[in-house]
Parts: structure tokens; C-alpha cells; sequence
């Protein structure tokens, strides 16, 4: 007769440690908070990935930087810099009036979407970002 004996301590404080992480997901929203984080910087960084319109040159005029939709910063550091845990919810942005201006343009200003929905790639990276933390921990 063959007998095998299988320890599997190391299985079950994996399984312990997913759980964990699992019913306390503050450490998995701050991961995907920060991959948030960085795709704004890229969204602005990029011009809205190259869709956003060229500033008027009398807007050009009268910026320090050029850079569009950063003027004073407080929308950029709105959205890059902002994580407010409310539970089991990550909220990305603060109240920033003039942002939904920018949204959805006016009569007097294009569209020039600060929170354009990401493609399928990236969102694919944060699954992949979001598994990796669940079951082993990574950052």
C-alpha cells in the first residue's frame, strides 16, 4: 500500500491571506486607486490621448504653462492626487466646479473630457493588477 500525506499549511494561509484581503478591500481599492491615478496623469500628459482641442491663442495668451485644462492644477491634482475610502468604495476626484465645463464643453469652449472612459487594454491591465493583489499581495 502507498500511503501520501500532503501538508498543506502553505494552501491554507494563501487561502487565509486571499480572504483577507478579500473582506478588507482597502488595500486593493488603494492599488486601483493609484492605477487610476496614473492613467489621469497620462490622460492629461497625452492632451485626452490626443483628442483634446488646441487652446485659442487668446487662452494661450493668457496661460502660464499652455498646458490644456491645467491652469491653476486643482482639477489635475483633483484627480491624481485625491483617494477617499468610504467603506467598500474609492471615490477619485474631488468637487471641482469648472470640471464638468471641461466635460462637456460649451458654447464658448470644446469638449475636452479630463475623465475620458479607458479602453479595454487598460482596463485589463487593472484586473490583472487587482487579481495579482487579491492572491498574493502585490503592489
Amino acid at each position: 500500500m502507498l500511503e501520501a500525506t500532503l501538508e498543506d499549511h502553505a494552501a491554507r494561509r494563501l487561502l487565509d491571506n486571499i480572504g483577507d484581503r478579500l473582506e478588507h478591500p482597502g488595500g486593493l481599492l488603494d492599488v486601483l486607486v493609484d492605477e487610476i491615478h496614473d492613467y489621469e496623469r497620462d490622460v492629461f500628459a497625452t492632451g485626452g490621448h490626443g483628442t483634446w482641442p488646441a487652446l485659442a491663442e487668446g487662452t494661450l495668451r493668457q496661460k502660464s504653462g499652455g498646458q490644456v485644462l491645467v491652469d491653476s492644477g486643482d482639477l489635475l491634482a483633483a484627480l491624481t492626487t485625491s483617494k477617499d475610502l468610504l467603506g467598500d468604495e474609492a471615490v477619485v476626484a474631488a468637487d471641482v466646479e469648472h470640471a464638468a465645463y471641461h466635460r462637456y464643453g460649451t458654447s464658448r469652449m470644446p469638449r475636452r473630457d479630463p475623465t475620458p472612459e479607458p479602453g479595454q487594454q487598460v482596463v485589463e491591465g487593472w484586473a490583472r493588477t487587482a487579481l495579482d493583489y487579491i492572491v498574493d499581495g502585490r503592489r
